[in-house]
């Protein structure tokens, strides 16, 4: 049996992988399909974060190559899934 590609990522960390895989391709970011995932409060600030990174890598006229090198970096971060910490 082939394992099939998911087509849509069910959490920030897939939809910034998504987003990250896309940009490398050449192709122009973009998260209509993804903004009505319901999400808790962390992994909504997350969203908001790559939802701006988004909005940065659109702007063509004011992407240098330092805002494409932080915003790739923010993409690879955000494409991890989220650690939990114990506290003591």
């Amino acid at each position: 049996m082939v394992p099939c590609q998911q087509t849509e990522p069910r959490d920030v960390a897939g939809t910034a992988s998504q987003v990250l895989i896309d940009w490398k391709k050449g192709q122009r970011p973009s998260l209509r399909d993804w903004r009505a995932q319901e999400l808790n409060a962390f992994e909504t600030e997350r969203m908001e974060v790559l939802e701006s990174v988004v909005e940065s890598l659109q702007k063509q006229d004011r992407l240098t190559s330092d805002r494409v090198r932080v915003a790739v970096r923010l993409l690879e971060h955000l494409a991890q899934p989220p650690t939990v910490l114990v506290q003591d």
